[in-house]
């Protein structure tokens, strides 16, 4: 959400409209309904996290990673957060126009996985830009790796890197440009970003 007030944002009055506040992370699981039969939200990223895995994670086993990672959250967190001006994010000369960025008739399609920082990259100026988009996590081990192989490997990733069966992340898929245009590489998905919808 790039726009600091409602009136800037394409997303900050419809987020105040579910909860009644601008706060942020917000989750709204339309498969799920309150008391007062709207959809269910949720604010505060423990509470988000602890929903998520009690309604949808009943076949996942929680690595030790996770709970580790919740005790070192903070200063990674912070250095984030620090980063997030830096023109390779893309963020402070796109909050100065945001006006100028352009809605895309269909929203892009983005694989990436959290732990990658070129993801998050990725990520942060489609934020800024509040274009929306369908995140497909494909961490290790993830049944989207599979997908991602079935439409991407053999056209896009290198031999060398098929050859050990890995993937090239994040790869972010265009569906409003030549029936579906595929970029790679962050820097150049960043670029592609700027160039189209900025």
């Amino acid at each position: 959400m790039a726009g600091v007030s409602e009136e800037e944002s394409r997303f900050r009055g419809e987020a105040k409209k579910v909860g009644g506040k601008i706060q942020f992370p917000l989750l709204v699981d339309e498969n799920e309904v309150d008391v007062n039969g709207e959809s269910l939200y949720k604010y505060e990223c423990d509470d988000i996290c602890k929903y998520l895995l009690e309604t949808y994670g009943d076949r996942c086993e929680l690595p030790w990673t996770y709970t580790l990672s919740r005790f070192f959250a903070m200063p990674r967190l912070l250095v984030a957060s620090l980063c997030r001006p830096l023109d390779q994010h893309g963020n402070r000369s796109i909050r100065k126009n945001l006006s100028l960025s352009k809605i895309p008739d269909k929203p892009l399609e983005v694989f990436s996985y959290e732990a990658s920082p070129f993801s998050r990259r990725v990520r942060e100026v489609l934020s800024s830009l509040e274009i929306p988009y369908y995140l497909r996590n494909t961490a290790h081990g993830s049944v989207k790796r599979n997908e991602f192989k079935d439409r991407f490997y053999e056209k896009y990733i290198p031999p060398l890197r098929r050859s050990f069966g890995l993937v090239q992340l994040p790869l972010v898929v265009d569906p409003n440009v030549d029936d579906g245009k595929v970029v790679l590489e962050s820097t150049d998905i960043v670029d592609y970003l700027k160039h189209h919808y900025w």
